[in-house]
């Protein structure tokens, strides 16, 4: 749902701010105030009141009235609802319930072209360039194992640090960086967004941001849900998304991915009495 327009506002860093909390909380905004947001978000409420003219409203009011005639009763607005009532004394299904929310909201901010395309740029990639920092480096080593499997040549991006150019000197224009951008730019995805400029290389974004400087400099952005700054941060939406983009690779080589996972099974039970288990 497009409430206003991000990509062709010129905003500073606290009105992305404002824009991705309210893109985030848009069932929430109607009862919010500027001074709610400007505490949630640690700003002066005067940014908050300079933000709505920049995206064409003439002040809070007003953008409210707008939100009231966008928004829309959906299927995964009502099972957020009734997700909230549910008994949450215990911590497995709280943390269940929780990565439902995620999931839901993810999937009402994606849409299949964008997971298609980027599944044909995987595909169609000579190498695929992962970086993968913090919490997601465990799904980059996920991703370049199971793509592995099928044939594609896979290089993690160093975390950080001059080990960085090491990656980065090798990349063409036939490759594919796939990033992974959670909260704030990093001065390491500047290096490569900047870089991959220079190469004409084609980038895939998972991100928790749905307003950033990364979402302009990227080709293709797939949006996961993982709480508030302020809460928790679930991986469960980021695997979901890594997940999809694995199996549509396979899916689009089919053949290729059956006969080398066949011989791959030959291989074990050749070799199960030299390499156990």
């Amino acid at each position: 749902m497009e409430l206003f327009d991000v990509k062709n506002t010129k905003m500073s860093y606290n009105q992305k701010k404002i824009a991705d909390f309210i893109m985030r909380n848009t069932t929430k905004i109607p009862y919010f105030t500027e001074q709610d947001i400007a505490i949630e978000l640690k700003i002066s409420i005067a940014t908050v009141s300079r933000f709505w003219k920049v995206v064409g409203f003439k002040n809070f009011k007003d953008f409210k009235l707008h939100l009231k005639e966008t928004l829309d009763i959906s299927p995964a607005n009502k099972m957020k609802d009734i997700i909230k009532k549910v008994d949450q004394n215990d911590l497995v299904w709280k943390m269940i319930d929780e990565d439902i929310n995620h999931l839901l909201e993810t999937r009402n901010r994606l849409s299949q072209r964008d997971i298609r395309q980027a599944v044909q740029l995987l595909n169609d990639a000579e190498s695929i360039y992962v970086h993968a920092p913090g919490p997601s480096e465990s799904l980059g080593k996920l991703f370049q194992f199971r793509m592995e499997r099928f044939g594609l040549q896979v290089k993690l991006i160093a975390k950080s640090g001059h080990e960085l150019f090491e990656q980065l000197v090798h990349i063409k224009t036939t490759d594919v960086i796939l990033l992974f951008g959670f909260v704030n730019m990093s001065a390491e995805a500047k290096v490569i967004l900047d870089y991959k400029k220079k190469r004409n290389t084609k980038t895939i974004l998972i991100t928790d941001r749905l307003v950033s400087d990364m979402n302009n400099q990227v080709e293709h952005v797939l949006y996961a849900s993982r709480g508030e700054m302020w809460e928790f941060h679930s991986m469960v939406a980021p695997t979901a998304i890594l997940e999809s983009l694995i199996v549509g690779v396979g899916m689009m080589r089919e053949d290729t991915v059956l006969e080398t996972l066949q011989n791959l099974n030959n291989l074990r039970k050749t070799y199960a009495t030299h390499l156990p288990k």
